[in-house]
């Protein structure tokens, strides 16, 4: 590198000017959009984390209230952080099945969206959950740069069938 330095110092023709010239601007643009990319990955991992963390944290207990409702929605702020949690809309919702199957919200909630509707029916992948019993659904949609990255995870209840809300 050093001779080439000294080799493109002493030169008279513009030679190397030109070429640098050309090479420069190429190489800069590969780069920038190098590290854009990377932080868009950087993004769609901090969404799936999460929506992960999300369902983790509510599924932990038998039953969950306004303010650990309020907790854990400032803790992902925490999770998606470099980026503005003002961009992203989460949604975490207990989904319960009858004994027919039938899939219905238990209870929702939601930052920067709007929680489904109480005793909606829902419609979710079939076998994930059992009759007469219930998951937490967690959904993620975050914007980044005109992108919107979006995530689903679900996660059954580890102390009870459901999660019930005080």
């Amino acid at each position: 590198m050093m001779r080439f330095i000294r080799r493109f110092s002493r030169a008279d023709g513009g030679a190397p000017a030109v070429e640098f010239a050309l090479v420069a601007p190429v190489m800069i643009i590969m780069f920038l959009g190098i590290a854009e990319v990377a932080n868009t990955i950087v993004a769609a991992r901090k969404v799936g984390n999460i929506a992960s963390t999300a369902a983790d944290l509510v599924a932990q207990t038998s039953s969950i209230n306004d303010d650990q409702i309020a907790d854990i929605m400032g803790a992902l702020s925490v999770v998606l952080r470099p980026f503005d949690a003002a961009d992203a809309q989460i949604r975490i919702t207990s989904v319960v099945a009858d004994g027919n199957g039938e899939t219905t919200v238990a209870w929702s909630d939601a930052q920067n969206w709007d929680p489904r509707a109480v005793g909606s029916l829902i419609s979710i992948p079939n076998d994930i959950v059992p009759d007469n019993q219930g998951i937490i659904m967690t959904e993620v949609n975050f914007s980044y740069n005109g992108l919107t990255l979006n995530d689903t995870f679900y996660l059954k209840p580890r102390r009870s069938t459901t999660v019930l809300r005080e």
